[in-house]
């Protein structure tokens, strides 16, 4: 521990301190270290000299990042930096409705090291798991969190300069709260509200009353995106056809009015406005009509969401598009953490690095990065902090920011150490490509498919995936072992590298040993699918252990039940294997199977690697329930 002694304008920044001050190893005492603190109008400035110090900041969050920099530095002889943020407000908007919700340790941790990065903005993406008082069914077994837990949150989060933002969803995403009979009212589809029904009214201001009651923030992110098949459901039977923009507008129009009541400040994902005007119902380039746009009421922020594109020229024109609809565009990107196992850091920066540049030609002045959890929440939140450095740097820095300089600011606010979390990307770029910027997502389809089926073993013909991930195990339990902060994620990975080493090829092998006859070759199959059951044991502890570490404990059920499937299936083949062995059945059709590509358009890249995030499709072709996203 450091001990400094801060003086000047500290009235402010002194809870902020204190709450980094542990991450930072300093420590407030009198006849410490001077550092001088002086607010200005100039974004940030640090000085180091002669073992003292001096910081000049504009607000909390400059001051967070500041000290910081102020930590790294205070010993050199002399250091100065000066930065001023490119972009009014960087977010974070981190989901907690795919399974994984954090619990308020992790997000206290996650708004640290955001705080450290300059991020002065953060929302936890929350479809039904808040509570909502005389709702018991909303979030019900979800891990809804409490009024006073998110109170805590955005008492870390103001301590730190950062503006916490309720962030719901009013209209579409809403499985997991229609499936409940008590909802069946207010339903149009499965997973769209009904709008036009006075009772959903009702229950949206009960929702966005609920959802804004903790924060200090007069903002509410409302969502309604992807609502694909509003007024196609039980408003299609109640009310006939109708233009569906007209459907959507009416009932942004009456939420919207909710939220003035309250005094709130509405945003909403804006992808609606162009896919219920484009014929193929994409994202697309569309010229919003006149008409339309003053449509939107005044009070309501449009939020561009894309990170799929590495066209900066797309980003353009749809930033304009979006600045012509109506001015004052928060542009959201995104850390890829939704793709399976890993986050993908090729396309992250793939997609990250045009689109900040366009956002700077246009003149965005508020940025966003999602880190959202599709299909089960498998990438732990704390993967994506390589990604956040990265937007926090192209903030606060005018031109490009090198690898050295992105790893030092990393070690600097996470402690953590940045190769290791480049390497998570070697998870998934499995053929040695610079970037893996298809997004393939090898590392879930080879540990979900079936050993006897191989749904994508056309895909992994020749690639020796087996090979790959043996000498990738070895490297992340060095990761798991190296004792830091961060070492708890690498553990359930160098585990998941050790399943795949075993399981990747074993279901080609198997097939190739029966489909030759080779006895020999299908009894040593045995012993191997033995030391892959016991693998996927030590690999379903250590993913329980990472997850209650960071998140509560609801959720973690769905990935017990596929971690279970993957040994239960093991436990099959060897049964099957076995019996065929002893001449208890004649064959195994399973293996006479021609081994098809998995039809999927617009997904391959690697050399026909896929991406697929689907768990329920990559187990099997057979019925297993129904799945919304």
């Amino acid at each position: 521990m450091t001990e400094i002694e801060l003086w000047g304008d500290t009235e402010e920044i002194l809870p902020g301190f204190s709450e980094l001050a542990g991450d930072l190893r300093l420590r407030s005492a009198a006849g410490g270290l001077r550092v001088e603190v002086r607010r200005g109008d100039a974004g940030l400035c640090v000085r180091c000299r002669n073992g003292a110090g001096f910081i000049s900041y504009r607000s909390k969050s400059d001051f967070c990042r500041a000290i910081g920099h102020l930590a790294a530095h205070l010993r050199d002889a002399e250091y100065e930096i000066r930065e001023t943020r490119r972009f009014d407000t960087l977010g974070v908007m981190a989901d907690a409705s795919r399974n994984a919700v954090p619990t308020v340790e992790a997000v206290k941790r996650m708004l640290r090291c955001m705080a450290l990065m300059g991020f002065n903005r953060f929302m936890l993406y929350t479809e039904d798991t808040y509570a909502v008082p005389g709702q018991p069914y909303f979030g019900y077994m979800r891990g809804r969190y409490t009024r006073e837990e998110l109170r805590a949150c955005d008492d870390c989060a103001d301590r730190l300069g950062i503006e916490m933002i309720p962030c719901i969803q009013t209209l579409a995403h809403m499985p997991r709260v229609l499936q409940w009979q008590c909802y069946e009212d207010v339903s149009d589809t499965e997973d769209i509200l009904l709008a036009g029904e006075p009772k959903t009214y009702r229950l949206l201001e009960e929702l966005i009353t609920a959802a804004s009651a903790p924060f200090r923030s007069n903002r509410i992110h409302i969502g309604m995106d992807e609502a694909h098949f509003i007024g196609l459901g039980q408003y299609l039977t109640r009310n006939g056809a109708r233009p569906r923009f007209d459907i959507l507008c009416d009932h942004l129009e009456k939420t919207a009015e909710i939220a003035r009541k309250h005094h709130l400040k509405p945003m909403i994902w804006s992808d609606m406005f162009y896919r219920l005007l484009d014929p193929s119902g994409d994202y697309a380039d569309v010229e919003i009509p006149r008409e339309v746009t003053e449509r939107i009421p005044e009070s309501v922020q449009l939020v561009y969401w894309n990170y799929y594109s590495s066209d900066k020229e797309l980003y353009l024109r749809q930033l304009r598009q979006h600045e012509r609809m109506k001015p004052g565009t928060v542009f959201a990107g995104g850390v890829w953490t939704w793709n399976g196992m890993a986050v993908s850091c090729s396309k992250t920066l793939a997609t990250t690095l045009p689109a900040v540049e366009a956002c700077r030609e246009v003149g965005i002045r508020d940025v966003l990065v999602t880190l959202w959890g599709d299909d089960g929440a498998e990438t732990d939140l704390f993967q994506a902090l390589l990604g956040l450095q990265l937007y926090a740097e192209l903030s606060y820095t005018p031109g490009a920011v090198d690898r050295g300089t992105l790893g030092r600011r990393f070690r600097e606010c996470t402690g953590g150490d940045p190769d290791a979390f480049w390497d998570l990307d070697r998870i998934d770029n499995v053929v040695g490509n610079k970037r893996n910027e298809a997004a393939v997502n090898t590392s879930k389809l080879a540990l979900y498919q079936d050993i006897m089926t191989g749904l994508f073993d056309f895909h992994f013909r020749g690639r020796g995936l087996s090979a790959y991930y043996g000498d990738l195990t070895e490297r992340f339990r060095r990761y798991a072992d190296a004792g830091d902060r961060w070492a708890y994620l690498f553990a359930p990975l160098a585990e998941l590298c050790a399943v795949l080493s075993r399981k990747a090829d074993m279901g080609l092998e198997i097939t190739r040993a029966y489909r030759e006859k080779d006895s020999a070759a299908l009894g040593g199959e045995l012993s191997r699918l033995e030391e892959l059951r016991v693998s996927l044991h030590t690999l379903k502890d250590r993913y329980r252990e990472l997850w209650l570490h960071d998140c509560k404990p609801f959720g973690f059920e769905v990935l017990d039940i596929r971690l279970g499937g993957v040994i239960a299936r093991v436990e099959y083949a060897q049964a099957r294997i076995g019996d065929y062995l002893a001449g208890r059945v004649k064959s195994l059709p399973e293996l006479e199977e021609e081994r098809l590509p998995h039809e999927r358009r617009m997904n391959t890249g690697q050399d026909g690697l896929c991406r697929f995030n689907r768990w329920h499709r990559t187990v099997t072709t057979s019925y297993i329930g129904h799945n919304i996203p």
